[in-house]
């Protein structure tokens, strides 16, 4: 489902449509990609354990400005897609392959952030990806100094890529693992491995 720019997304109809097709139920992970063009959230299911997850259903915003895309999908998922208890895993990512060329902004605000990660309330896993990860680590750093555990209540575990993040990024993500350890949800960074969740 493809949407267009705009100040407001009242979709009630459409998440009403989704909550109730049985061909949408019980997801297990989702996608949030930027690229310079658009942005998208798809959910997967897991027929089986060890097998690449099916792509049930893709929602796409477009606009160009980081900002907006960031405000974008958050009002479309949390407009459209009701609570979701079996999601799992959360990964977010910037797409490179369509425009390597586009500079994505650092102008997204905390509160963006915590709009779009808010919904996420079952998620265990959140993956994010390299050009990601700086854009993120702010946010996740407020949130050790306010609201550990009320955005991703349930999350365990950050996949991080191989490369390690600068000393400032590392220093936010460290907050957020150190308040989430003294508030008894402890969370643990990893290294992804290539295909684990794809």
């Amino acid at each position: 489902m493809r949407f267009f720019n705009q100040l407001v997304f009242d979709t009630p109809l459409l998440g009403d449509f989704i909550s109730r097709t049985e061909a949408f139920m019980a997801p297990h992970r989702a996608d949030i990609s930027f690229s310079g063009l658009c942005v998208q959230a798809e959910l997967f299911r897991r027929d089986q354990p060890g097998k690449i997850d099916d792509r049930m259903l893709a929602l796409n915003v477009l606009c160009r400005a980081s900002d907006w895309q960031l405000s974008s999908i958050a009002q479309v998922y949390s407009s459209t897609i009701r609570s979701l208890p079996t999601l799992k895993r959360l990964r977010i990512y910037k797409n490179n392959y369509s425009e390597p060329h586009v500079q994505w902004e650092g102008d997204m605000e905390h509160a963006q952030w915590l709009e779009l990660l808010q919904p996420f309330t079952s998620v265990n896993g959140l993956v994010l990806s390299e050009s990601v990860v700086p854009l993120l680590a702010p946010t996740l750093q407020e949130l050790a100094r306010e609201r550990v555990t009320e955005v991703l209540p349930a999350l365990h575990n950050i996949f991080l890529p191989e490369r390690q993040p600068s000393g400032s990024v590392q220093e936010a993500i460290g907050q957020f693992i150190a308040a989430r350890r003294l508030s008894n949800s402890p969370v643990t960074v990893r290294e992804q491995v290539y295909g684990e969740f794809l």
